[in-house]
């Protein structure tokens, strides 16, 4: 099960990052979005496998 949850935060964290880039806006807020959104879809991931 701890599998599936990593690999489904991967999934939506480059989906995230993905939906970001594309838009049209600065680099600095792009990069700064993109590192929110992957440490928090990374993070879900991990604290959703322990509790579990």
């Amino acid at each position: 099960m701890d599998m599936i949850f990593a690999i489904l935060g991967l999934i939506l964290a480059i989906w995230s990052i993905r939906s970001i880039c594309i838009k049209q806006q600065s680099i600095d807020k792009k990069v700064g979005k993109s590192v929110f959104s992957a440490w928090y879809f990374f993070n879900s991931c991990r604290f959703g496998s322990v509790a579990i």
